[in-house]
């Protein structure tokens, strides 16, 4: 079991990584968008009300298109995410395990639903008006304005978009990661137990110091997994019966 929840591990380190360097590409795209869109309306518009001028900004940059493109990221990172965490129970618990069809397209539509829902709309209008009031506070003009929302603007309420897509990185594969290994112990022969692993950073969570090293059965897995926490280290090996 520690065998396995170590493998596990090591791989949602290196599919993470992968994911981040998407969601970062992801944004990026996102400000440069932006950054467009916005570099015309403030050579025309100087003075102002930097509400108007974020909606103006805002109406200019499809948001909903945006949400599908980070929904597809997440449904082919689920995907891989789970192929992977297939191979490696089966490859622990010496079985084949079969990722049917169904499972995956279960996974698929998870991951879109998942990262498709991330807040977009609200924390980018946020971001952006607080973008144009620092920067019109500091003098600067279209020039400076538009550089300053491409940088920024994607990081939301984060400090910068690198940061916002490592949490979503950690966060969702290791959503996916947990739903995976579920599913995989489901599809295994003599499984209808998990052992729980948690709290392994040593934070100290009380709920999750007590789950560490519970065993609990499959359908009370799944409760589990909803319950976690963002960033949260959860992890489940399967008791063999």
């Amino acid at each position: 079991q520690r065998r396995l929840i170590g493998q596990l591990q090591r791989d949602m380190l290196r599919l993470a990584d992968e994911l981040e360097s998407s969601v970062s590409k992801f944004f990026a795209d996102m400000g440069m968008r932006m950054a467009n869109s916005a570099i015309d309306i403030l050579e025309q518009k100087q003075e102002g009300a930097d509400e108007v001028t974020a909606d103006q900004i805002m109406s200019q940059v499809d948001i909903e298109e945006l949400s599908k493109e980070l929904g597809g990221i997440g449904s082919q990172h689920y995907l891989a995410v789970a192929t992977a965490t297939y191979a490696t129970v089966a490859k622990n618990i010496g079985e084949v395990v079969d990722f049917n069809d169904e499972r995956q397209r279960k996974v698929l539509i998870e991951g879109g639903r998942r990262l498709g829902l991330i807040d977009l709309a609200d924390s980018t209008r946020k971001r952006l008006f607080r973008e144009l009031a620092d920067g019109r506070s500091l003098g600067e003009g279209p020039v400076e304005i538009a550089r300053r929302i491409r940088d920024v603007v994607p990081a939301g309420k984060w400090s910068s978009p690198k940061i916002r897509a490592k949490m979503i990185a950690r966060t969702e594969t290791m959503h996916a990661q947990r739903i995976s290994t579920i599913h995989a112990y489901q599809d295994a022969e003599d499984v209808e137990q998990v052992m729980i692993f948690d709290n392994v950073t040593g934070y100290g969570d009380e709920q999750c110091t007590a789950l560490n090293g519970k065993v609990v059965p499959i359908d009370e897995a799944w409760e589990l997994i909803g319950e976690e926490h963002p960033g949260g280290t959860r992890s489940f090996a399967p008791v063999i019966d």
